[in-house]
């Protein structure tokens, strides 16, 4: 069971020189990129983003779907925006059932289950593509080279919000370039970012 402190660390995150609206303009983004538009929907206030994320899964005599909740709110604090993400996902399952002797079937559906989302790596790999957006100071990993770049041995399940029947889309270069516009830009966050990195609860 994760503290307080743990849930802290993988849900915060700061960019420096960043405005709220940037940060949840490349939010955005990075939800579009991760699937289909079609499995996507979104909400928006001023300073939050609320993302629903479908998804579906067929096996023999079997299937599965659920929804995944991605919800992001900002605040501004100093030259940096501070932002939260709270993951959670709600599924249910079916099964055929064949009747023996009868030679007919019915279907089994089970009770759907929703859950807070626990595992910190599905927050490494938001943030991480989000500074890839923000501050083109590191790659943009799909899910796969993300779960062999840890040091640690990671299941596919701990990123499955983001990753599961995901269409995982890698982001063109003109993708990046409407979110940072220099080098020299990139400069100056990296420097500031150093500074907000002594702040508690970053995830990087």
């Amino acid at each position: 069971m994760q503290t307080r402190e743990d849930w802290l660390i993988n849900t915060t995150h700061y960019f420096p020189n960043k405005t709220q609206e940037q940060v949840l303009l490349a939010a955005e983004q990075v939800f579009k990129l991760s699937d289909s538009e079609n499995d996507l929907q979104f909400a928006h206030t001023e300073n939050s983003i609320y993302v629903q994320r479908t998804w579906f899964a067929y096996m023999v005599l079997a299937a599965a779907q659920g929804t995944w909740h991605f919800n992001l709110t900002t605040s501004a604090i100093e030259n940096s925006t501070k932002a939260s993400l709270m993951i959670t996902g709600a599924s249910q399952s079916m099964m055929a059932m064949v009747n023996v002797p009868v030679n007919s079937a019915s279907i089994f559906t089970a009770p759907q289950t929703s859950n807070l989302f626990p595992f910190s790596e599905v927050y490494k790999l938001f943030w991480g593509r989000m500074d890839a957006l923000l501050y083109g100071n590191q790659a943009w990993l799909s899910c796969d080279k993300f779960i062999h770049s840890q040091q640690y041995d990671v299941s596919s399940k701990s990123v499955e919000p983001l990753c599961f029947n995901a269409s995982d889309n890698q982001p063109e270069r003109s993708v990046f370039e409407k979110f940072y516009k220099t080098k020299e830009n990139s400069k100056e966050d990296n420097q500031f970012k150093s500074i907000i990195h002594i702040m508690p609860s970053n995830s990087q």
